[in-house]
């Protein structure tokens, strides 16, 4: 039988968010406080254990409730100086963090796992302090939360006390807060009322406002303290049990020292004598439940009329919204504002709406080709020039249009490098080193889609890297390094790419042994390894089977993976080159675009067909005459400012009119001298070409197409596009083209 849990359909995205979101923080900030245990990143680990807690508990998963409670224990104690930062203390906390991924994947599996929550919490305990209690709070900077003023706000006495607690109207999940705010008191002491009740709270409404009256166990600066750290709360107020508790009416939504004192605001305003007042006032201590509150005692009583109360608690919230605003500091109001206008979305809306930006620009490039026709067939035609007009404003709008789409789509990249830190710090420990990883860039932003698809081979290096290129602490001591490797990922925007680096100070690549392990596995011989330079060389690195490690560990050394890596990359039409040097490091270089559904191409012409070929390759186009194409080792050859560039007859390597498609090499003996041919100029990494077409098309945004499972994979095509008059054009896979050139070479 399945695992249920009391959460609805509804409920369940914004449940994986959340846990998501503060699991991935854990991960990564127990890993920096390692090596770096400040205060903040101390509050920022409390918070997000506790806010995991009150997900857990408001779906009454009782096992993730008792393992993070455990965490929460831990957290306090280091947040306390009462635990030192131990390794094995990381380990377990860690372990803490990968059990409840697993207990959430209950929530979303239906079925249990195999986690032992009582041994893992058993563990945690074993690190607090004797008779330490976790508490129950969620860690939040102050100064995110305005505190209510109250008749009570400086109470220090030992009696009951009320507490009021105003959750943000642009909160998600505001049921969870006021959950939050239960489970912190239960923890200060013991709840004697409170409203909404706990059966009100799991229905998962809406909850603007929580009130308690406590028993407390606790000061009541802690009591405050606590409460002040709980995320999404505005309003906060603690005072003795005098205070209203009952859920006051919308109308009555203002601060209790608004309510206790809106006796004296009608006196003034001459709406009700002083009298009334104290009669009010007398009869109010006699009544409980929402009668108790000021404002219905003297409508009960026939002093005012529901209409009057209402007006001047609006003018009250007025006054009162209009100096909390002035008090609010302006990077604050900033950030209030802004949450105040984002939404949620979810990732196939997304999709979707990409899907129709790409139909209307191939509508777009049609207009165009259309407009084009028009004007030639009738120039000068006021209709002609008005439908040029409305054309060309549409074309701006849809580039409006996909450069908004694009922005929404795209992501900041530490949702991938936030992963990292664990995973360096779990492999140099299997490893027996001592490795720091540095991030840079983590803000730089790209499509979802290439997100998604860039991790495993950033996973690779780092492992690579950790394995192979930082050496042990005894060997870096050795060398006159610092025992500590360090390993640098970086990401940055370049000319409309993403340029992304792995690099670390290790021992480099031994180049000679690259060749000697080439020759070993029999990717080329002996002669060829002594013929290669020194780049093309350490280029073997990719090639399959091939590893220059020692031993094999289960960390890497087994030939597999740097050639997937490879693969990926260039599957995203991206390149990969690596730069070393023996004994100071190596720097692999990625370089991928920063989309991969839109890609600017420019058209060419091949026989009766159309290519695109992908502008993020192109660096220039030519046009010369076929007496300039010299040959080298039967290769022909033009002299381009002093450097060789070879010549790729794309006619030849598709097989097109009869062509061999085996012979991937445009022939001198193929042109005539006097013939004009057009050279477009190609560079992938270090790898350069020139292309020979019949045509230059033009350049054009093409939609990219998936070619399907019909089609099947063709060599040097990567996809397709459909062009304004509805042709397909064949999008070039120019890595490939010029990977496969070389093979043949």
């Amino acid at each position: 039988m399945g695992l249920q849990f009391d959460i609805s359909e509804d409920e369940a995205p914004v449940f994986f968010a959340e846990t998501s979101e503060q699991l991935q923080a854990l991960d990564a900030g127990l890993v920096r406080l390692e090596t770096d245990p400040g205060e903040e990143l101390l509050q920022s680990l409390f918070r997000a254990a506790h806010t995991l807690k009150g997900a857990a508990g408001l779906i009454n998963h009782k096992r993730m409730v008792n393992l993070t409670h455990a965490l929460e224990s831990v957290l306090d104690g280091l947040r306390k100086e009462q635990i030192p930062v131990l390794p094995e203390l990381i380990d377990a906390c860690l372990e803490a963090v990968d059990a409840l991924r697993q207990l959430v994947d209950e929530v979303r599996l239906g079925e249990p796992s195999l986690v032992e929550v009582d041994e893992l919490a058993a563990r945690l305990s074993g690190f607090t302090a004797p008779g330490q209690k976790a508490p129950g709070t969620a860690a939040q900077p102050a100064g995110e939360l305005q505190t209510g003023p109250s008749d009570s706000e400086d109470y220090t006495g030992s009696g009951r006390l009320v507490v009021r607690a105003v959750i943000s109207p642009d909160s998600i999940a505001s049921a969870a807060r006021a959950f939050q705010v239960m489970m912190t008191l239960q923890e200060m002491g013991e709840i004697i009322e409170m409203q909404p009740t706990l059966e009100q709270i799991e229905t998962a409404q809406p909850v603007s406002e929580f009130r308690a009256v406590l028993e407390p166990t606790q000061p009541v600066d802690e009591i405050r303290r606590a409460l002040q750290m709980i995320s999404e709360i505005d309003e906060l107020q603690i005072g003795a049990e005098r205070l209203a508790v009952s859920q006051p009416s919308p109308a009555q939504h203002v601060s209790e020292k608004k309510i206790g004192r809106i006796g004296d605001v009608l006196v003034q305003n001459g709406l009700i004598t002083e009298e009334q007042l104290q009669a009010a006032l007398k009869e109010q201590e006699r009544s409980s439940g929402p009668a108790s509150l000021l404002g219905q005692t003297l409508i009960r009583m026939g002093f005012i009329s529901q209409e009057v109360l209402d007006q001047v608690l609006a003018d009250q919230q007025a006054n009162r919204q209009k100096a909390k605003t002035q008090e609010v500091p302006p990077e604050e109001k900033a950030r209030l504002t802004a949450a105040e206008k984002t939404i949620r979305t979810s990732v196939e809306r997304l999709d979707t709406l990409m899907n129709l930006v790409g139909e209307l620009i191939t509508d777009r490039n049609r207009l165009n080709m259309i407009r084009g026709e028009m004007e030639a067939r009738f120039h000068g035609d006021p209709q002609v020039d008005a439908l040029s007009e409305t054309i060309a404003h549409v074309g701006r709008i849809t580039d409006q249009l996909q450069a908004e789409v694009m922005s929404i789509r795209m992501l900041p990249i530490s949702n991938v490098f936030n992963k990292f830190p664990r995973l360096v710090r779990d492999l140099a420990r299997k490893a027996n080193k001592q490795v720091d990883l540095v991030i840079r860039g983590e803000d730089t932003e790209l499509d979802r889609s290439v997100i998604e698809e860039i991790g495993d081979p950033l996973i690779h290096l780092l492992r690579n890297a950790v394995d192979h290129g930082i050496e042990t602490p005894e060997e870096r001591k050795a060398a006159g390094k610092n025992a500590r490797g360090t390993i640098l990922l970086t990401a940055r925007h370049e000319q409309g790419r993403i340029i992304l680096t792995v690099e670390d100070d290790g021992r480099g690549i031994d180049v000679e042994r690259v060749r000697a392990k080439a020759v070993e596995r029999g990717l080329l011989s002996a002669r060829d390894a002594a013929g290669l330079s020194r780049e093309e060389a350490i280029d073997l690195i990719f090639a399959p089977g091939l590893s220059t490690a020692q031993k094999i560990s289960d960390i890497s050394g087994r030939g597999v993976g740097m050639d997937i890596v490879r693969a990926n990359i260039e599957r995203l039409n991206g390149n990969i080159t690596i730069e070393t040097w023996p004994g100071r490091g190596t720097q692999f270089l990625i370089t991928l675009p920063l989309t991969l559904a839109i890609v600017p191409s420019l058209l060419v012409k091949v026989e009766r067909g159309i290519y695109a070929i992908p502008m993020v390759t192109v660096t220039e186009t030519l046009r010369i005459r076929g007496a300039e194409i010299k040959s080298v080792n039967q290769r022909p050859v033009i002299s381009l400012r002093e450097h060789v560039l070879p010549l790729l007859s794309l006619r030849e390597v598709f097989g097109l009119n009869g062509s061999k498609r085996n012979g991937r090499h445009a022939r001198n003996s193929g042109f005539a001298q006097d013939e004009w041919l057009y050279i477009v100029v190609v560079r992938v990494g270090k790898n350069q070409a020139g292309l020979i077409v019949d045509s230059l098309v033009g350049e054009q945004e093409v939609v990219v197409k998936a070619l399907g499972p019909v089609v099947g994979d063709i060599p040097e095509i990567s996809s397709a596009a459909i062009l304004g008059d509805g042709q397909v054009a064949l999008i070039v896979d120019t890595q490939g083209i010029l990977k496969q050139a070389g093979s043949n070479g």
